[in-house]
């Protein structure tokens, strides 16, 4: 029983963390102009 929530914890932030490395990747995919476009509503 604790070893399951352990598993589901631990699955749930390697999920988590590939989500952000995710974003993170695309971020910095993004070009300087890109940020300016952004920043500029």
């Amino acid at each position: 029983m604790i070893l399951d929530s352990l598993m589901t914890r631990a699955r749930n932030s390697i999920a988590k963390r590939k989500h952000y490395n995710r974003l993170v990747a695309e971020i910095d995919s993004f070009s300087s102009r890109d940020l300016a476009d952004m920043r500029a509503d």
